[in-house]
């Protein structure tokens, strides 16, 4: 019976933790979160936007962001430049993150608020290669990239998906945060 009962939290837990994925961190060529590949070569430098989606429990809006950006080809350059706010870290080497000055809710058409440019510097041809938003490196205890609320004074961090760029390939994808039973068996700990 205890099993039971443990196996159904859990359970429940899982599908509570599925509605959260709703939100997401991505690396897109254009503002509106449409465009996440690109053909980038030596000699054009783009600008790259990480976008929140402001949607499911974020769906209200965000007051900040936390992530790092993985992936960047050896010996290309990227600066990343947070929207407004406060900023801490850089995304593109070990994680950082930024605390807007108030509630930004998504933009049309798609719920994305801008968190993030970073101005690429290729300097070199590659295959096609990831850029990948993962977990902040200095935030052991949310294993995910992740977007604080709008419900001062708590500021509720939770946890997102993160997204890929595919320079000079195919299409890219949204990742799925994967649950395992330690995780979950850790929030009764």
């Amino acid at each position: 019976m205890r099993l039971r009962v443990i196996v159904t939290l859990a359970m429940a837990l899982c599908l509570g933790v599925g509605s959260a994925s709703a939100a997401s961190i991505g690396i897109y060529a254009d503002l509106a979160g449409n465009v996440c590949h690109g053909t980038i070569m030596p000699g054009v430098n783009p600008n790259l936007y990480v976008l929140a989606l402001a949607n499911g429990p974020a769906a209200g809006g965000i007051t900040g962001a936390e992530c790092r950006v993985d992936g960047l080809p050896p010996g290309w350059m990227a600066f990343a430049t947070a929207n407004s706010g406060t900023a801490l870290g850089n995304i593109m080497a070990g994680g950082g993150n930024v605390a807007f000055p108030t509630c930004m809710p998504g933009q049309a058409p798609n719920g994305m608020v801008l968190c993030w440019t970073v101005f690429v510097i290729p300097t070199t041809v590659v295959g096609p290669t990831y850029l990948t938003v993962k977990q902040h490196s200095t935030t052991p205890t949310l294993p995910c990239p992740l977007v604080t609320l709008c419900d001062p004074p708590a500021y509720t961090p939770v946890c997102v998906s993160g997204g890929q760029f595919t320079i000079n390939g195919g299409p890219c994808t949204v990742a799925v945060q994967p649950s395992t039973w330690s995780k979950v068996k850790g929030l009764y700990n």
